[in-house]
């Protein structure tokens, strides 16, 4: 019954990471914020999705790898242009090259109370959108060798 008095209690809406399920079933009040993780894909990238204490929503994906020289130079070219475009015109984001020559979109929102599911699909959906069309100008640059997303 304790359950129940949990839920029935509880401001409305519920938000994420306010209640938890402890092994037994049972439900009980969240004392501590834990960070609320997933994944989606959008316009043909997989993001990761992360919403810490702070409510601030990060989306991040690897769009590809910067090709190499020999692979084809004007991509190279073209691709590095599009970074450094992007890191003056993309609004809430960045697009960065790795070490590892990874070519990495990150987005960043803050999102409103109270923090619910649709709450942060609809702000993540936001960022892809925004995003878009730098996906589409990097999926023409980028070398698609190594794992995407």
């Amino acid at each position: 019954m304790s359950s129940l008095r949990t839920l029935a209690t509880a401001k409305l809406p519920v938000e994420i990471g306010s209640v938890e399920v402890a092994a037994d079933g049972s439900v009980t009040r969240s004392t501590e914020a834990k960070p609320v993780r997933f994944g989606f894909e959008a316009f043909g990238a997989k993001f990761a999705g992360e919403v810490g204490a702070a409510r601030r929503l990060t989306v991040t994906t690897d769009l590809g790898a910067m090709p190499y020289t020999i692979e084809g130079r004007d991509r190279r070219i073209d691709l590095a242009h599009i970074v450094a475009e992007a890191r003056q015109a993309l609004i809430g984001g960045t697009i960065a090259i790795t070490p590892q020559q990874r070519v990495v979109l990150t987005l960043v929102d803050e999102l409103e109370a109270p923090l619910t599911p649709s709450e942060i699909i609809t702000a993540a959906s936001m960022l892809a959108l925004r995003a878009q069309p730098w996906i589409a100008l990097t999926a023409k640059s980028a070398s698609q060798t190594g794992k995407r997303g």
